[in-house]
């Protein structure tokens, strides 16, 4: 993993950690989850690529089963096959 310094016209608040690690996202009923990668990674949000990630809904669930972890997230940005997220609640390992 290599880590990235914040660029003087980025507005992250937090250093990130470019990742290739995979990624779940839990929504609706209807389309229970939908798998992603985690491209990068820092302690307050993440960058996530994978087809139809840029329709998911401004608010959902990710989990990083390599981290054991379930996050409640908020969409910040979509470009692309990407979307940026803020993690909202750190829900814990999931069930």
């Amino acid at each position: 993993m290599t880590i990235q310094e914040t660029k003087p016209d980025d507005r992250r608040t937090d250093r990130r950690m470019r990742t290739l690690l995979l990624g779940r996202i839990y929504y609706n009923s209807a389309r229970p989850s939908l798998d992603c990668d985690v491209r990068d990674l820092s302690t307050l949000g993440a960058c996530l690529r994978g087809e139809g990630v840029v329709d998911a809904p401004d608010r959902f669930q990710l989990e990083i089963p390599s981290r054991n972890r379930l996050h409640g997230v908020r969409v910040r940005w979509r470009n692309g096959d990407r979307i940026g997220v803020d993690f909202e609640t750190l829900i814990g390992a999931p069930p």
